[in-house]
């Protein structure tokens, strides 16, 4: 279960993060700097004082921010929204630097390597075009933050209206990855990926982006907008996120394909969702939830309604398995097994987090059925183990060492040594 504290430790960290990653000029560093200080002060003290705390750290991201707009010359709350976000989590103000909480960690490039930035298609390629919406340059793009909009808006539809529309027929899972028709640009994306698939990102960013400007050259708008979805995700692989939301969201300004929308906004939900700003990573979910539904998407709709149901369950809040009885729903008209295993099972842990045990068991049973079909050793693993710990809090000591035996089977047939080691753990505790 995702934990909403955090220390002011990891918060200074990140805060002096952002300040190395948009290149912060030296005289502006030294004034976000001096409030700082006193933050640093404040949070090593015996009793710190909270509104000092916040208030100078609430100046700090202003004078940042101000940066940002300038530079882009467009208005910008970046730094401040994500300081708001953070003001409404659990925050340890005594400084412990070795407390750190994985859900609000944000990884920025390393000035040591070579910034991917540095390698994406140029602000001033732009496409010759008639169409009613332009593309955006590089220099006015910012990635959305909490309180700015996306170019679409989701359609204001309830989850049994968003069921109503999907087709009863069986659906796969939209494949957008294109061939080109132009030979040399066909070329350029299929090495691109390549690149990036053998983990070579700076290669692939340079092959994108020679694809890129070729793209436009020929007035392919699409190829552009699937151009900035794979520069997206070499970015988010290499968990350097406000590029990656950047490119997303370029991406959604060439392309009136559906599914490339869907999956744009799926993956700046994931983002959003990992460092745990609710509002936007829902807003993006429900976002791509209309637009799969518009390509009767059902494997993508339940997806991103069991990812819903989620950040629900983390909240302790019951409307939860209204999202995961809709994604059980459209799951099953598909034949994609392995994603109705994946939402039985989240639906199972949630059963757990609010006490309906024996519903609990009996998605655990479903999902290991479906995993089976797909030999899914870890997913098997991992739920025979879930089961068998609902087991020992019912004092089942011998149905838990069942099932556990059930998981290390299948365990030490994967690469998942923590795995292995914590189910090993829990047969000795019920074996002792």
């Amino acid at each position: 279960m995702r934990s909403n504290k955090i220390n002011i430790a990891q918060i200074l960290k990140d805060f002096r993060n952002t300040i190395k990653a948009i290149a912060t000029p030296r005289e502006i560093e030294d004034q976000v700097n001096k409030y700082l200080e006193t933050v640093n002060e404040q949070v090593r003290a015996e009793h710190p004082q909270v509104n000092l705390i916040q208030s100078n750290l609430k100046i700090a991201a202003s004078l940042l921010d101000r940066y940002i707009s300038e530079t882009l010359n467009k208005e910008s709350k970046v730094v401040q929204n994500w300081l708001d976000a953070l003001f409404l989590q659990k925050i340890d103000y005594s400084y412990n630097e070795n407390d750190v909480n994985p859900s609000f960690l944000v990884k920025f490039p390393d000035e040591n390597n070579t910034k991917p930035q540095e390698q994406q298609p140029e602000a001033e390629v732009q496409p010759e075009q008639n169409t009613e919406e332009q593309p955006v340059p590089d220099s006015e793009l910012e990635f959305p933050t909490i309180n700015e909009g996306v170019e679409i808006q989701p359609e204001e539809l309830t989850l049994e209206e968003e069921f109503v529309k999907a087709q009863q027929t069986i659906s796969q899972k939209p494949n957008i990855t294109i061939v080109p028709q132009d030979t040399k640009l066909k070329t350029l994306f299929v090495e691109a990926k390549k690149y990036a698939f053998n983990n070579n990102p700076q290669r692939a960013m340079a092959m994108f982006r020679e694809a890129f400007s070729r793209a436009s050259e020929l007035n392919d708008n699409e190829t552009q907008s699937r151009i900035c979805l794979e520069i997206g995700k070499i970015y988010d692989d290499n968990d350097h996120f406000v590029q990656a939301l950047n490119s997303y969201n370029k991406s959604l300004q060439y392309t009136t394909d559906v599914n490339v929308k869907s999956r744009a906004h799926f993956s700046m939900a994931q983002i959003y969702d990992d460092v745990n700003q609710i509002e936007p990573a829902m807003k993006h979910y429900m976002t791509s939830i209309s637009y799969a539904g518009k390509s009767d998407d059902l494997i993508g709709q339940s997806d991103s309604l069991t990812r819903m149901a989620n950040i629900l369950t983390d909240k302790y809040d019951e409307t939860a398995f209204d999202y995961y009885d809709t994604a059980r729903k459209l799951i099953e008209q598909t034949a994609d097994i392995s994603m109705k295993g994946y939402v039985l099972s989240n639906t199972a842990d949630a059963c757990v987090q609010f006490r309906k045990n024996d519903k609990a068991l009996k998605y655990y049973a479903e999902a290991v059925k479906n995993y089976e079909k797909t030999n899914s050793k870890e997913e098997i693993a991992q739920n025979y183990k879930s089961a068998a710990e609902l087991m020992i809090s019912f004092n089942s000591p011998n149905k838990a060492r069942s099932l556990l035996k059930k998981a290390l089977v299948n365990a030490v047939k994967t690469t998942n040594e923590d795995l292995i080691a914590e189910i090993n753990m829990l047969l000795s505790s019920v074996e002792g």
